[in-house]
């Protein structure tokens, strides 16, 4: 019926396209579960360009990949949001170009033993006390350790030193911990995510340490491969490992590992 219309009166369609975007809307909530709930309403020449957009990257990625169509959908979108995030020129936000920030503890980072909680707060009951136990994001509260583990592979680090009140002594300016030079060897050597039957490109992909640099791995090409977003936190969930990756310049992991293998260490389920 649409067609007809487009083809017999389109001044009719140009109305009700107008009547379409008028209703537009977007809408987010926070849960408590952890997660973001969201509803959209978008006129259909709008959604042309999200559906085209999302398509691509909404297909399966090879013969392992077991999401549902759902799941799919909204791992694109995310890394639709990456990577502008990444790219475009956006507006300034705080007096600086928009990005993801993360605050830590540096004990936490380092995977220091944790204070007692009772104590802590005993000794200091400012909500400030505890929150030096982990790590939160501004706009999402509380991070998981596979998170930040990722976002640490391949950031920009500020190193700000607090008292415990909360007064700023000592500010380091961001640092890029992997080199542009280093970034554009990887991403010639690799072509794309190195996770068997992955095709990302380098764009929508990080930079990964193969061996952590908390297990002393550097931060050379020999240990950098890229992973797009959704393999390298499922490496720092410890589901995926390094016979998962195609990396045919790289010996093997000898099968037995113990516990002070880094390897081992490296895929190890995390404990909180």
């Amino acid at each position: 019926m649409r067609h007809l219309i487009a083809t017999h009166c389109e001044p009719e369609l140009d109305k009700e396209q107008a009547r379409a975007h008028e209703r537009r809307y977007l809408q987010l909530s926070h849960e408590p579960d952890g997660t973001v709930r969201g509803r959209f309403v978008l006129a259909a020449e709008d959604a042309e360009v999200v559906l085209t957009v999302l398509e691509p990257l909404a297909r399966p990625q090879g013969l392992q990949d077991k999401r549902s169509s759902g799941q799919r959908r909204a791992d694109a979108l995310v890394e639709v949001f990456a990577g502008a995030a990444r790219w475009m020129d956006l507006p300034q936000a705080g007096g600086q170009r928009p990005q993801l920030s993360y605050v830590l503890n540096e004990q936490w980072a380092t995977r220091s033993p944790k204070p007692n909680l009772a104590e802590q707060l005993a000794a200091d009951p400012h909500p400030y006390a505890a929150s030096t136990c982990g790590a939160s994001g501004a706009w999402t509260g509380p991070q998981t350790r596979a998170r930040i583990d990722t976002v640490l592979c391949d950031a920009r680090l500020t190193r700000l030193l607090v008292t415990a009140e909360g007064a700023v002594v000592e500010l380091r300016s961001l640092t890029d911990e992997i080199t542009p030079a280093q970034r554009r060897a990887v991403s010639t050597r690799d072509r794309h995510c190195l996770a068997k039957g992955c095709t990302r490109p380098p764009a929508f992909c990080d930079v990964h340490h193969l061996i952590a640099r908390a297990d002393g791995g550097p931060t050379s090409v020999e240990n950098l491969v890229l992973l797009c977003r959704r393999h390298h936190v499922l490496w720092h969930r410890g589901t995926l490992g390094h016979h998962d990756l195609h990396t045919p310049w790289l010996p093997e992991p000898e099968p037995e590992q113990t516990d002070h293998d880094p390897w081992a260490r490296q895929n190890a389920p995390l404990v909180a």
